[in-house]
């Protein structure tokens, strides 16, 4: 059977996509019904892991223009097989704490308060804890929403969780931070003294994302 080909590439959000459609006929005979298909697709931002760029204990995700930093080298990316989508993950090596990052998609003009209470909704019923007030807070110099709580987190152990979220283009920002409970070298209190968690929040800084086709 010879078969024909149409190849359309598309372009956006700094990423290129290869579209072919193939059929068993000239597909001039149908560019109309081709046309309509390339005519309906929607880009959307990529769910779950991007290339991470590594450089000593600098981490950058160059598609979202983020950067931060690790504390040392006992703070490891960990490789999953399943499990919720994350765009970046680090695990300290003794498993004592924990922070992940998710780009999250959110209802169409849906204000950011109104988000994070529905995260809020969710925390509290899934862990059977009273729900978080989210609280006024900053990510990268700009503005987010926090939700403290604690709750069985780390392999259904006790842990402290700081959740923060920040609108980021079309879609929320969400920064998980979690320490064992108790651990005096993850999360600071309320008042001044950085930890491993604290610093890695603090590092957080947006650069410009690479032009669209740019290494």
């Amino acid at each position: 059977m010879r078969l024909h080909f149409r190849n359309v590439f598309l372009v956006g959000e700094g990423f290129a996509y290869l579209v072919t459609a193939v059929a068993d006929r000239p597909l001039d005979e149908k560019r109309a019904l081709a046309d309509a298909i390339l005519a309906s697709l929607r880009l959307a931002p990529p769910e779950g892991r991007l290339p991470v760029l590594v450089s000593g204990n600098c981490l950058r995700i160059p598609y979202y223009g983020l950067e931060m930093t690790r504390p040392d080298e006992r703070w490891k990316i960990p490789r999953h097989l399943d499990g919720p989508a994350t765009t970046l993950e680090l695990a300290r090596e003794d498993r004592a704490a924990v922070a992940v990052l998710r780009m999250l998609s959110a209802p169409k003009d849906q204000p950011i308060a109104d988000f994070v209470a529905e995260r809020a909704r969710l925390a509290a019923e899934n862990l059977k804890i009273p729900k978080p007030e989210a609280q006024p807070a900053t990510l990268g110099g700009r503005q987010a929403l926090e939700l403290k709580y604690a709750g069985n987190l780390l392999a259904g152990r006790p842990a402290e969780c700081r959740a923060i979220y920040m609108p980021l283009g079309s879609q929320v920002l969400e920064l998980v931070l979690i320490a064992r409970a108790g651990d005096p070298g993850a999360l600071a209190p309320l008042g001044p003294g950085p930890k491993d968690l604290e610093t890695i929040r603090a590092s957080i800084r947006f650069i410009e994302p690479p032009a669209a086709g740019q290494k």
